[in-house]
Parts: structure tokens; sequence; C-alpha cells
């Protein structure tokens, strides 16, 4: 695959390749130091989604909490692959749609807004005033 990219350029269906690479060994190793750059370089062309990577860090995160035997708070999203526990809860919620908008997604609000759900999680706060806006500014 790497030989692939190189010649060809980044392939979307790939992701799934890279996917059952993710995580962190020696035998996967090689695979991510050439692809992360890579995958980066594409972001900032704007060939590959700014949120290419939330479904490996939310299963990074769940991997790295599992072994700490920590709480399993999800990054960005609870609805993701790689929110592979089901968890249900954010960490620091005060600052999720900084980190939503850091990688392309919409504020939470719009999640919610979309599925018609009333519920947001406590301490959750936003000004769906600013919906229209933060939305055009991904």
């Amino acid at each position: 695959m790497i030989d692939f990219t190189e010649k060809y350029g980044w392939e979307d269906r790939a992701w799934l390749l890279l996917w059952h690479q993710r995580g962190y060994s020696i035998k996967n190793e090689f695979v991510w130091n050439f692809f992360k750059p890579f995958i980066k370089k594409e972001i900032e062309k704007d060939n590959v989604n700014k949120d290419f990577f939330v479904d490996f860090d939310e299963f990074e995160n769940l991997i790295k909490n599992f072994d700490n035997h920590s709480d399993n708070d999800a990054i960005y999203t609870l609805n993701s692959i790689g929110n592979v526990n089901g968890s249900i809860h954010y960490t620091d919620i005060q600052n999720l749609d900084k980190r939503r908008k850091s990688v392309g997604l919409p504020p939470l609000y719009f999640e919610y807004f979309l599925s018609g759900v009333e519920l947001l999680p406590k301490d959750y706060h936003y000004n769906p005033k600013n919906l229209l806006s933060d939305l055009e500014n991904l």
C-alpha cells in the first residue's frame, strides 16, 4: 500500500487497510511512520478530510484509558467506530466544540439538532444562534 500510495497518491478506500493497522506496535510502526505525515500533508492540501484521524484518536484514547484502568471518555464524538466501547461521556466537555472544530467536525449541538434528540450532555453549553456561522467556518 505504501508503494501504491507513493506512485498514485492517496486512495480513500485504503482507510480500511489503515484501520486494521491501528494501535502501536513494532510490527506496524513503519506503516504509520509513512502514512501519518503523508495524510497530514494531504489534509493541508485539502485532499483528505480534516477528521481523518478522529476514529484512530478515539480508539487510541480508549486503549490508553483501558490500560490505565481509567474512564473511557470520548475525545470528539460518541458516534464513531473508534468509540468501540460505547462511551457515553466526553473528555473536557467545555472544550469539546473547539476540539471538534480543529478536526473539521461541527459543534455537538448540530448532531443533536439533526437527530431531534433534546438532551445534550450535562455542562455542555451552546448558543444555537451561532450554528450557521459555525458550520460555515469549519
